[in-house]
């Protein structure tokens, strides 16, 4: 019975990977809402997972949702400051946007 019941952090490994594919298939079919949803639950479930706000990110960053994209971008580099490179031209650009 219950003591094979997967542990809660399985469960949550197992949601986000779940969450990640969805939204991978969406960004692929540039459908940037539904993949900035699925990245951002994915995050949501683990606030240390830094690949899926980084494309949360990306994803409002492409619907044009750039305060959001850049909290998201803000987000990323609290769990990862060496992504600050990466995503410094992204965030230029959604700060000239949103100001």
């Amino acid at each position: 019975g219950l003591e094979k019941f997967p542990k809660s952090t399985a469960l949550i490994g197992f949601y986000t990977y779940l969450c990640r594919t969805a939204a991978g298939e969406a960004y692929t079919a540039k459908n940037y809402q539904d993949a900035f949803s699925f990245y951002y639950t994915a995050y949501e479930y683990n606030n240390q997972d830094v690949v899926s706000i980084k494309y949360a990110g990306h994803s409002a960053y492409n619907a044009g949702y750039f305060g959001k994209a850049l909290e998201c971008y803000n987000n990323a580099l609290t769990i990862d400051a060496s992504l600050n490179g990466e995503l410094k031209p992204f965030m230029d650009y959604c700060k000239s946007k949103v100001n």
